[in-house]
């Protein structure tokens, strides 16, 4: 047998006794893993506008949904979303339907969650209408 021959089957017999040995050994003792994950992932959901959203009216349809409430809508007309509230974000829906109540002030919009309902109306209709304004 020639020799590189030799040198090409003691290395392919390496190579092969490499991959019978045991695994790892279980290394005992305060050693434990870097990256532990929990089992079931914490989300918190956040309130925010997306492109999706056209109106104040589907958002807070969107909103009741995600969260199964009830929406009770009461407005007398719907409101667009402003270009400026690219950014808007909050963690809890009290703080998001606050923000977006100041935000439609001027056109006396008052944003509720009472319960597992999220009330949506107009402070000054009743007067309005009695006053023909």
């Amino acid at each position: 047998m020639r020799p590189e021959a030799k040198t090409l089957l003691s290395l392919g017999l390496v190579l092969l006794s490499a991959c019978a040995s045991d695994g790892a050994p279980n290394f005992g003792g305060s050693w434990q893993p870097v990256n532990r994950y929990p089992s079931a992932a914490a989300t918190t959901p956040t309130y925010v506008i997306s492109a999706r959203d056209a109106s104040l009216r589907s958002l807070l349809q969107r909103w009741s949904t995600q969260d199964g409430l009830q929406l009770d809508d009461r407005l007398n007309q719907d409101y667009p979303l402003p270009a400026t509230l690219t950014g808007f974000r909050h963690l809890s829906l009290p703080q998001a339907l606050l923000a977006l109540q100041t935000l439609y002030a001027r056109e006396q919009v008052m944003l509720e969650l009472q319960g597992r309902q999220l009330l949506a109306w107009q402070d000054g209709a009743a007067e309005c209408r009695e006053a023909t304004c």
